[in-house]
C-alpha cells in the first residue's frame, strides 16, 4: 500500500511541475507559445489533469480558469496522498515504500528502528519518569 501511495504521489508531482514548467515557457513566449515544443511537452504531461478538472467544473467556469484550478487540485491531491502514504508507513515501518521514514525514524535515535508506535516522529513527547 505504501509503494502504491509513493507511485502515486511522485505521478501527482510530474503533472504539478509540468504545469510550472509550461507556465514558465508561457511567460517567455507567450505569443507562440503553442508553438514551442517544450510547451507542447507539458501540455501533454499536464492535459489528463485539466480533463478531469473540465469534468468536474460546472459550465459557468470559464475555460480560461481551468489550469489554475486542476494546479490546485493537484497540490492538494499531493498534499492527501503524502499525508495518507505517512500514516500507513507510521503503522508499518517494514512495508516496501517506507525506506524514508524508516532512515528518518534510525536517524533520530527513536526507540526501535524496525516499526512500533510512531508518536515520536508526529512529535509526541515521551511522558516524564
Amino acid at each position: 500500500m505504501a509503494l502504491t501511495l509513493s507511485i502515486l504521489q511522485t505521478l501527482i508531482f510530474v503533472a504539478l511541475l509540468s504545469q510550472v514548467g509550461q507556465f514558465a515557457v508561457a511567460l517567455f513566449c507567450w505569443r507562440r507559445r503553442r508553438e514551442n515544443p517544450i510547451y507542447r511537452l507539458f501540455d501533454l504531461v499536464g492535459s489528463p489533469a485539466r480533463h478531469v478538472v473540465r469534468r468536474l467544473m460546472p459550465r459557468a467556469v470559464p475555460d480560461t480558469r481551468i489550469p489554475a484550478l486542476a494546479f490546485a487540485l493537484l497540490c492538494c491531491a499531493y498534499l492527501g496522498v503524502g499525508f495518507s502514504h505517512r500514516d500507513v508507513c507510521l503503522g508499518d515501518l517494514n512495508q516496501s515504500g517506507c525506506e524514508k521514514w524508516l532512515r528518518a525514524r534510525a536517524a533520530r535515535g527513536i526507540g526501535d528502528a524496525a516499526g512500533g508506535g510512531g508518536d515520536a516522529i508526529r512529535g509526541a513527547r515521551p511522558a516524564p519518569e
